[in-house]
């Protein structure tokens, strides 16, 4: 059994998924590290700032929960900083104000996924398994070696 099938099951307590959210409204941080805690270890950021924080510090992210817009960026220039960044990482936008316009900028930049609050947490977990999938087994698989390495390691 693959890491991503292992994953997307619920059988890697000890590999979960990491999920950075960020966004400048801690209910909806908190709404969706409570949706998403179950299966994955989830990181917030309330900023720019401390998302590239935590993205810097913690190499094992491997999905981005992005709010569009923030108090300090546009979600969309924090996106191309991310990609910049981290380019591995998956990234999918969260927005209250949803415009055709700003999903097509969000593709453009490399999200793969728009959800419009208020969001289901069905829908959310969706998202993110989609997000796993598209990193692809490989690179998945890839990033749980370089992990299971650093746990021998330490």
């Amino acid at each position: 059994m693959t890491y991503v099938s292992k994953a997307l099951d619920r059988d890697l307590t000890d590999q979960p998924i990491t999920v950075l959210v960020v966004d400048d409204e801690e209910g909806i941080r908190e709404s969706m590290r409570m949706i998403l805690k179950d299966r994955c270890a989830v990181f917030t950021a309330k900023d720019e700032a401390e998302a590239i924080q935590r993205l810097q510090s913690n190499a094992d992210v491997d999905i981005v929960a992005l709010d569009i817009r923030l108090r300090d960026k546009s979600g969309i220039e924090l996106l191309k900083t991310i990609k910049r960044i981290a380019p591995d990482v998956e990234v999918f936008l969260i927005t209250g104000f949803p415009s055709i316009e700003t999903a097509i900028r969000a593709m453009r930049f490399g999200a793969y996924e728009y959800v419009v609050k208020p969001f289901d947490a069905n829908m959310v977990r969706e998202v993110v398994r989609r997000g796993i999938l598209r990193q692809g087994e490989s690179l998945f698989e890839k990033r749980m070696q370089i992990r299971n390495n650093r746990k021998i390691v330490s």
